[in-house]
């Protein structure tokens, strides 16, 4: 049984002045379903570093705040190993809740977390009380004083007929560059990525990983003729996707008998092993018994 006597309940001045992690509410929205609760924690002690980073100067060009924070501080306040670390930073990647920098020369890797803006808080009682319409209407047929309300909601039977796979029913989005110079790369011309985009890329991944994949995305696009909204991103993802599944492949066991130096060797030396060891334990050696060989020949 666990230990009373350090256990107290809170007081209202101890609820006040202490301080907790947050566990930001989106972490449980649908897009985040799939999210182990590792991630979910780990996000939140990542969070809270931001307040050790702002009092560090830990902010980019671009006044960004990044946090440092090694896999061995993880695992230590998780109470998880250094693989079982990886795999949920690599979660938190897949979801780009994370994006991670390499400054090189031996410095620490510069951590960013992203947040949900769009996130809704819950309406007040007082605002749904003020959004509610009034279904007083005068008695009889008067459609005059009924006002016009237009259906958006498409009608479920051809809500299920819509090929989302395709683009089928969904508006497409604002161009959200469209002062920006969009190249095009690739053999078949399907991918378009802006100067700031691809040197982003080239920057965080290598240009050799980024060509590979700028080629492997115009060849799915002009084998499946599908279309993406932004090919930068879509590079990401499929990127930190592959990183995932590489990092929870199981590692191949070694065969400790690999090198074993008597697989190398051939009969004839097995059998001069063979003959040594009969002739020591008759009490002979191997000269010995091959001069009296002689001897009688």
């Amino acid at each position: 049984m666990a230990k009373t006597q350090d256990r107290a309940r809170y007081t209202l001045d101890e609820v006040q002045r202490n301080t907790f992690y947050q566990l930001p509410k989106f972490l449980f929205a649908d897009e985040f379903r799939e999210l182990s609760n590792d991630a979910r924690i780990l996000y939140s002690l990542m969070r809270e570093r931001h307040e050790l980073s702002i009092k560090n100067k830990w902010l980019n060009e671009n006044q960004e705040v990044y946090i440092i924070f090694s896999r061995e501080n993880m695992g230590a306040m998780l109470g998880l190993s250094r693989p079982t670390v990886i795999k949920v930073v690599n979660e938190l990647k897949f979801h780009n809740l994370v994006q991670e920098e390499r400054p090189g020369l031996g410095k620490p890797n510069r951590i960013y977390l992203l947040t949900v803006r769009n996130e809704t808080a819950p309406k007040s009682p007082q605002t749904l009380e003020n959004t509610k319409m009034s279904t007083d209407f005068p008695s009889g047929n008067n459609t005059a004083s009924r006002p016009d309300v237009k259906n958006n909601y498409p009608n479920k039977k051809n809500l299920s007929k819509t090929n989302f796979s395709k683009g089928e029913g969904v508006n497409p989005p604002p161009n959200p560059r469209p002062n920006e110079n969009i190249k095009i790369y690739g053999e078949y011309k399907h991918v378009h990525l802006t100067d700031t985009e691809y040197n982003e890329l080239v920057s965080r991944y290598g240009q050799h990983l980024i060509d590979r994949y700028i080629t492997i995305l115009d060849l799915h696009m002009e084998t499946s003729k599908k279309k993406y909204g932004n090919h930068c991103a879509t590079i990401k993802q499929w990127i930190v996707k592959d990183e995932y599944n590489n990092s929870s492949k199981p590692k191949e066991k070694r065969n400790k008998f690999a090198n074993f130096e008597g697989r190398k060797r051939n009969y004839e030396e097995i059998e001069r092993l063979e003959r040594e060891y009969l002739l020591k334990s008759v009490g002979l050696d191997s000269k010995e018994f091959s001069s009296t060989e002689q001897e009688a020949v």
